[in-house]
């Protein structure tokens, strides 16, 4: 019997974990590497979903490949592992439907991608185009209290405009500045400066 559907990392980690040196960082890679829902799981189930809109009995692999743009073998090796989750169920007929626990999932996965985007978007200024796609690889992973958090700063904006407007030109228009030894006082570089692309 699989243990109960859970978005969350299992993790109580805090800044000090994964902010204040890499002392933890092991165990917090276990428990991200432990979390049920992958991405492709994710969008395997939104896809069986979107397949299944207006139909009380499912979908065909075939409609599941033609929306994810994979072959009929790559669905299929999938759908053994949506059902060892329990998160789908295969008729006689071949059709595919989510069971509850897979609608949960795809509850959970659409809410937390809008919530991430709508953040992106209104509090940090990033297009459209990037913030769905950052908002899609992090829709999967973020705890149910991050949701929650997520939920109420959004509500918040919609409630206390008077309040939330000012806060949130403000931090459009500040400009965001990095001296050279700010590693040495800066509590989000300790390890190098989130300014700079050091990727090549």
């Amino acid at each position: 019997m699989n243990k109960p559907l859970s978005l969350e990392n299992n993790s109580s980690s805090t800044e000090g974990e994964c902010g204040s040196g890499y002392a933890n960082e092991h165990e917090v890679w276990k428990n991200f590497n432990q979390n049920q829902i992958t991405h492709s799981i994710a969008h395997y189930l939104m896809a069986i979903d979107e397949a299944s809109e207006g139909s009380e009995y499912g979908c065909k692999a075939v409609n599941v490949s033609r929306i994810l743009g994979v072959s009929r073998n790559a669905v299929s090796l999938q759908l053994k592992t949506l059902q060892q989750h329990e998160f789908i169920h295969l008729s006689g007929n071949k059709l595919i439907a989510l069971t509850e626990r897979g609608k949960t999932v795809v509850n959970n996965v659409v809410a937390a991608r809008r919530s991430v985007k709508r953040f992106l978007v209104q509090f940090l200024g990033v297009t459209e185009e990037l913030a769905e796609q950052d908002s899609c690889k992090v829709e999967h992973l973020i705890s149910q209290e991050t949701r929650n958090g997520l939920a109420k700063l959004i509500q918040f904006v919609g409630d206390q405009p008077a309040l939330a407007t000012p806060f949130i030109e403000a931090l459009n228009n500040y400009q965001v500045h990095c001296e050279e030894d700010s590693q040495h006082h800066c509590p989000l570089c300790q390890h190098g400066c989130l300014l700079k692309d050091n990727i090549s």
